[in-house]
């Protein structure tokens, strides 16, 4: 509790900075408590390492599909 602004605090503060943008997820709270805080945020969906096809690799379709929407992060 010593430390008044601590990385998570940090984080939550550029989360709502960027809010809005569609690759930003929304931040619902921040907090801290005497022997921990937390962050709370929306979740964007499945992460590449929680799709089943990580270990056998991905179609040219999907790899096509996550440029695009990587694409579509900056404009």
């Amino acid at each position: 509790m010593r430390l008044k602004r601590t990385v998570l605090k940090h984080e939550a503060n550029i989360l709502k900075l960027l809010e809005g943008h569609l690759a930003i997820p929304k931040l619902h709270g921040y907090g801290r408590l005497e022997h921990f805080e937390f962050l709370a945020m929306e979740l964007l969906g499945k992460t590449l390492t929680n799709k089943e096809k990580f270990a056998q690799g991905f179609s040219l379709q999907e790899v096509a599909d996550i440029g695009v929407q990587l694409v579509r992060c900056f404009f």
